[in-house]
């Protein structure tokens, strides 16, 4: 994506165009929209039950360029004013850029780790994340490696716990909602299968 300055140096978000990786033609919103529609899903992954995909927002068919790069504008500065020196944005643009292509690469080879349910490659992929400058990830990857043993039954076994987590939030739900209002024989009976007997 690219998109104009004024004279002032700030940001114009209604210049925004897209221009084709092949061969650098500017599209605006119609253009893109129409080669979106012609698009079709492609798996990279051997069908496991589940199927997922990773979809950028610029390929959004309900979003207009002009809002990307007004959003891109605003998660980088803020509230600040963007009269800022050029040298000192281009700086901050190149570290946002390499802490995005990082993140987005590990984000892409865990997705790919929890969907091909194979845990062979997460220890590599820990160290590679605990060797980045990116605090969550690194927070992320010392939680998984504290308890790997789990984390890697949890990729490779079919069995799951949603069930029982699933009983204990509807169990904790009907106690706050009656709560100071009804003793355990109501609890039990709202809890329990109608015909439930010890």
């Amino acid at each position: 994506m690219k998109w104009d300055k004024d004279e002032n140096g700030g940001h114009r978000p209604e210049t925004a165009r897209y221009h084709c990786a092949d061969c650098d033609a500017a599209w605006k919103d119609e253009t893109r929209w129409a080669a979106i529609s012609k698009g079709r899903w492609i798996a990279d992954a051997p069908f496991n039950g589940t199927a997922g995909f990773h979809l950028n927002e610029i390929y959004s068919p309900w979003v207009r360029l002009e809002a990307l790069v007004a959003s891109f504008k605003k998660a980088l500065f803020g509230t600040k004013s963007e009269k800022i020196d050029p040298a000192q944005y281009e700086l901050e643009l190149e570290d946002i850029e390499t802490a995005f292509a990082t993140m987005r690469s590990l984000a892409m080879r865990f997705s790919g780790i929890m969907r091909g349910r194979q845990a062979d490659p997460l220890p590599a992929w820990i160290d590679d994340a605990i060797e980045t400058d990116l605090v969550p990830i690194m927070r992320f990857a010392h939680t998984l490696n504290r308890d790997f043993d789990a984390v890697k039954n949890a990729i490779e076994m079919p069995w799951s716990n949603g069930q029982a987590e699933g009983q204990i939030n509807r169990l904790k739900t009907l106690k706050r909602a009656m709560y100071g209002r009804a003793g355990p024989a109501l609890l039990r009976a709202r809890m329990l299968p109608f015909r439930h007997t010890d």
